[in-house]
């Protein structure tokens, strides 16, 4: 039997598309360099790595969000930061925004912990 090339799978990727520049990367997130995770430009890899870290630590995904045209919202939590418990005080919030040629990202931290939260 003869190999032929395939192209990869994208079906557990977040794609947020605004042609001709898309950003595939992970459910929470995260942009790997790994596979075909990256921002694209017309088909060529632009970037190929964003990871969020938090005290050196990827915050856990707990949901994401199709927002529109080039627009995904992601959540996560750092359950290991703010009062100690079951029910997690320090949520995360990431937008990405995809425009022809630019990708930018807002990060919005919210904590309902009893004291101030610090993190790197």
């Amino acid at each position: 039997m003869r190999d032929h090339a395939t192209q990869p799978l994208l079906h557990h990727l977040v794609g947020t598309v605004l042609a001709p520049t898309s950003a595939l990367g992970g459910a929470d997130g995260q942009i790997r360099a790994a596979g075909v995770q990256g921002v694209f430009h017309a088909d060529s890899r632009v970037l190929s790595q964003v990871r969020l870290l938090v005290d050196g630590r990827e915050p856990e995904a707990v949901a994401h969000a199709d927002q529109g045209a080039g627009r995904t919202r992601f959540v996560s939590l750092a359950r290991w930061l703010g009062d100690p418990g079951p029910d997690p005080t320090v949520r995360l919030d990431r937008t990405r925004v995809v425009s022809p040629g630019r990708m930018a990202e807002t990060r919005r931290n919210a904590s309902t912990a009893r004291e101030p939260v610090t993190a790197v």
